[in-house]
């Protein structure tokens, strides 16, 4: 039997269908209605990741569980369009329903109502073919499943992230998975309440003790990293680093931090230094909250190619790497 090709980039975890609704302009109290001006439908949650890993050309394997259910039947139609991305990883099971979120979209800021019943669990065993991927991401919110392990064993590189977690104890309960992945990527919130401290370069710091590299992301200010020796700080769209070489205003944040690892664990295939991969990274989701929607807002190399064309001189000379995802 013919062994499936090998993926780069593999993700691991639920996939939702996102409704996406923008332009209100503060969430409406009990009673009463507002009206939004935008209405985006796309594969969110884990989907999101792979998509944007895919779309600036990793081959990419979405390894999660799929309803039955009308919904799923959409997810999988608008993710088998996706130019890289390998679904022989996926399943259709009846025992599950698909989960449904409801993000709306106001002041700046967005807010989530999902309906997922049964709750994901994290999958006993791989699914689908027995792909090695150069990079897998995993949720350590729960222990990682043995069999990643195995992956890790093999030469796999892990990464590490954490949904919406405010459990007491989960902080600790995060840090003694870190041990199981090679690199732990949360959101500046996620990692100060984890680490209980009190900046983002201090939790970076704090949990580089645990992993081999913490990369901790700051929203417009961009993201710090550190393995142990040392901090890498790249400023995002609202810092003087990248600052100015975005001019569309911040339209939806729904998915940003997927985008930005998917694209990370992207960069992370090329031969660049770490620096290099945090910039690519933060362009790409500075890039994805210029419009609205999950996955749908990936960018793609034509996205990068039309944004690449209309920088300063200065600025391409900055991230002459980049011009590598242009083509």
């Amino acid at each position: 039997m013919t062994q499936p090709a090998d993926v780069d980039l593999a993700f691991l975890g639920p996939v939702y269908l996102d409704l996406v609704m923008g332009g209100v302009g503060a969430l409406p109290v009990l009673g009463s209605e507002v009206y939004a001006t935008s209405l985006d439908v796309s594969p969110g949650g884990t989907a999101t990741r792979a998509v944007a890993a895919a779309r600036v050309g990793a081959r990419t394997a979405l390894l999660t569980r799929f309803g039955t259910d009308e919904w799923g039947d959409r997810l999988v139609t608008a993710l088998s369009s996706e130019p890289g991305l390998v679904l022989d990883g996926a399943e259709r099971s009846e025992a599950v329903g698909t989960p449904v979120s409801v993000a709306v979209v106001a002041g700046g800021d967005r807010t989530f109502v999902t309906h997922e019943v049964p709750r994901w669990r994290q999958l006993t065993q791989q699914p689908g073919p027995r792909h090695l991927p150069r990079a897998l991401h995993v949720d350590v919110s729960a222990p990682v499943p043995l069999w990643v392990g195995g992956l890790r064993q093999r030469g796999c590189t892990v990464v590490g992230g954490i949904g919406y977690v405010d459990t007491p104890g989960w902080g600790a309960q995060v840090r003694s998975h870190l041990a199981d992945v090679d690199v732990f990527v949360p959101n500046d919130d996620e990692a100060q309440r984890a680490t209980d401290t009190a900046s983002p370069e201090a939790a970076a710091a704090a949990l580089a003790e645990h992993v081999g590299l913490a990369v901790v992301t700051r929203g417009a200010r961009g993201v710090v990293a550190c393995d142990g020796s040392g901090l890498v700080e790249v400023g995002g769209a609202g810092r003087t680093e990248l600052g100015g070489l975005f001019d569309e205003p911040v339209v939806d944040t729904t998915g940003a931090g997927d985008v930005f690892v998917a694209t990370f664990m992207a960069a992370g295939l090329e031969d660049w230094p770490l620096r290099e991969q945090l910039q690519a990274a933060v362009v790409c989701s500075a890039l994805s909250v210029r419009r609205a929607g999950g996955a749908s807002s990936a960018p793609t190399r034509a996205d990068l190619r039309a944004w690449w064309g209309q920088l300063p001189a200065d600025g391409r000379s900055a991230l002459a790497h980049l011009e590598a995802w242009t083509a």
